[in-house]
């Protein structure tokens, strides 16, 4: 590790870098050019069309990049059943992140289940409990991805209309922090 990063991280910052450096030196060569031959408007094309492929490229790249593994969020009921999800990245160009949901009753020991394991990050997740109907529901910033049957310990994931039953039991003395420990 390198000041909190993995090489794989750098590794894949370095191009980007160059690539950052290497659009601002042709910004200024371009607006040098415009300066000196008047052809305000190609230039102006020429040099929005660089920016804005930038931005985009850059918003793709962070998506994948590793460094988001982290519990997206945790809770309890009020029958004391824990619940997580967890992201962690595979450092992988096509399959950035894996996904998974996991619970713990009172005195068990934690399970998993299966969400996805190409996924790009999260930068939010949250579960949100309806008690009543003995439902957790699994958001991925405002969107719903998946609901989680308290009674049975399914989990139904939306996208692939998909029903992940019980899941795996855990080791006696694992925790979800473990997962992510560095």
């Amino acid at each position: 590790m390198l000041l909190g990063f993995k090489i794989q991280s750098i590794l894949i910052v370095i191009p980007i870098l160059i690539l950052y450096i290497f659009v601002i030196l042709l910004i200024i060569i371009l607006i040098i050019q415009t300066l000196k031959k008047r052809k305000y408007i190609l230039c102006t094309g020429i040099v929005l069309s660089i920016i804005i492929s930038l931005l985009l490229v850059s918003i793709f790249v962070y998506s994948i990049i590793p460094g988001g593994d982290k519990i997206l969020d945790r809770i309890k009921t009020s029958d004391g059943t824990e619940l997580c999800i967890l992201q962690k990245s595979n450092y992988l160009l096509l399959e950035p992140y894996t996904v998974n949901f996991y619970y713990k009753r009172p005195n068990d020991r934690w399970y998993g289940l299966y969400y996805d394991h190409q996924d790009t990050r999260w930068y939010k997740g949250t579960i949100e409990l309806n008690e009543e109907r003995k439902l957790a529901i699994i958001k991925r910033g405002s969107s719903l991805v998946a609901i989680f049957n308290l009674n049975n310990n399914s989990l139904t994931i939306k996208k692939l209309n998909r029903t992940e039953n019980i899941g795996t039991k855990m080791p006696e003395n694992w925790k979800p922090e473990d997962k992510i420990k560095k």
